[in-house]
């Protein structure tokens, strides 16, 4: 019985002495991610010339008293330590400049990248609209409305 409550003792106290030695390096490098990201979605893998990785896309709020945003794709790769890291970013301009809201959004898969649908309001007229995002290595994708 004692041992049951020393070991209930130490699982009450473990969370204590762990953040007291303050958050580990993932928890830092998280709490650095500015806080005007909206979303952070991973959009699936790549793979060019042998060399493979993965994509995602994030949604950073172009202003905090504005709905606009800035919409980013970045690909993602091991380094020569096998540490993952960004190797290419790219931003839809389009996003910002056609002054889109990004409501919600899909993703599919393909043979050779990644669909992404998104449904937007144009907030200068308050239109909806879907627009594509086609991901595929690093460094190629296409934006357009959808018709």
């Amino acid at each position: 019985m004692k041992r049951l409550g020393l070991l209930l003792l130490l699982a009450v106290l473990a969370p204590t002495v762990a953040s007291a030695q303050g958050p580990d390096p993932l928890s830092r490098a998280l709490q650095t991610l500015p806080g005007e990201v909206v979303f952070l979605r991973s959009t699936g893998p790549w793979e060019r010339e042998g060399r493979t990785g993965s994509a995602r896309i994030l949604l950073v709020r172009a202003s905090p008293r504005d709905e606009t945003a800035r919409l980013f794709l970045q690909w993602i790769a091991p380094d020569q330590r096998g540490r993952p890291g960004v190797i290419v970013q790219e931003e839809i301009g389009e996003v910002f400049d056609w002054r889109l809201r990004m409501d919600d959004y899909r993703i599919e898969r393909e043979a050779h990248g990644t669909r992404v649908v998104f449904d937007a309001t144009v907030l200068t007229n308050n239109q909806l609209r879907r627009y594509e995002l086609r991901i595929g290595g690093p460094g190629d994708f296409k934006f357009e409305p959808l018709q």
